[in-house]
């Protein structure tokens, strides 16, 4: 079913057939189709991709941190940028602490978390009405 958005030259695939190495051209099964879509599919990702960038560009939505989507830019520049701030930080004297979000409560026992969290009160509203912390497990 087409989509009502996409023409209609993109909903079809334009292929090819070509002949197997070694084979005898007159019998169909020694062809191989062959299709240019992944060509097109990478030229239309990468011309979605410059246009959103110029728009990003122009109107001043793009991020000045995101490394990734500037030329010349990626993770090692960001890393390189990170470690320049940091070692600045350090020159002057300040802590630096680096925190994971996306890992911290992977190694977490959560049992010791509400049990420390309880006992310093720190779960008072959230944990009212409850005995112990592992009624809430």
């Amino acid at each position: 079913m087409p989509l009502p958005h996409q023409p209609f030259q993109l909903l079809t695939v334009p292929w090819n057939c070509l002949l197997r190495l070694q084979n005898h051209p007159s019998c169909l099964n020694h062809y191989r189709p062959i299709s240019n879509l992944p060509f097109l599919s990478k030229t239309l990702e990468r011309l979605v991709a410059t246009q959103l960038q110029t728009h990003l560009h122009f109107n001043n939505l793009s991020e000045p941190l995101q490394s990734g989507f500037y030329l010349q830019h990626s993770t090692e520049t960001a890393l390189f940028k990170v470690l320049n701030n940091l070692l600045i930080s350090a020159d002057t004297g300040a802590l630096n602490i680096l925190i994971d979000p996306s890992a911290a409560f992977d190694t977490v026992c959560h049992n010791i978390l509400l049990t420390k969290t309880w006992d310093l009160k720190a779960l008072h509203s959230a944990g009212s009405g409850r005995t112990s912390p592992t009624d809430h497990t």
